[in-house]
C-alpha cells in the first residue's frame, strides 16, 4: 500500500459532497448545505506551525488593499501581531460585517 490508496472511495466522497464531478462542479449551491457539511468549523482553537528555525523568512510583495477596507485590515493586523514571513493578503467579507484575512501562500 505504501501510502498510495485513498482513506475515503469516490463514492463516499461523492456522499459526502467532497467530490464533485461534472457540470455541477462550477455551479453556485445552495450555502444552507454548507452548514451542515462534515467537516464544520471548529472555533475556539488556536494552531501552531512548527518550523525549522534555521529557514531565513520570505518577505512577499504586498497587494493593494481596498481604500474603504484599509482601516478595518489594519485593526485585523494589529489584533494578530507581527509576522516573521510575509505573504499577499486577500480581504473577504464575512456574513456578519466583519472582515475575513486570507493568505496567498503561493
Amino acid at each position: 500500500m505504501d501510502g498510495q490508496r485513498n482513506l475515503l472511495s469516490d463514492h463516499t466522497l461523492k456522499n459526502l459532497g467532497i467530490l464533485k464531478i461534472g457540470p455541477e462542479v462550477n455551479e453556485i449551491t445552495d450555502t444552507t448545505k454548507l452548514m451542515n457539511s462534515p467537516f464544520p468549523k471548529i472555533k475556539g482553537v488556536q494552531v501552531r506551525v512548527h518550523m525549522d528555525p534555521k529557514v531565513t523568512p520570505v518577505f512577499q510583495a504586498l497587494r493593494r488593499v481596498p481604500l474603504p477596507l484599509e482601516n478595518a485590515v489594519s485593526e485585523k493586523l494589529d489584533e494578530k501581531g507581527p509576522a516573521s514571513w510575509v505573504s499577499p493578503l486577500g480581504v473577504a467579507n464575512k456574513t456578519n460585517g466583519t472582515i475575513r484575512l486570507c493568505v496567498d501562500l503561493r
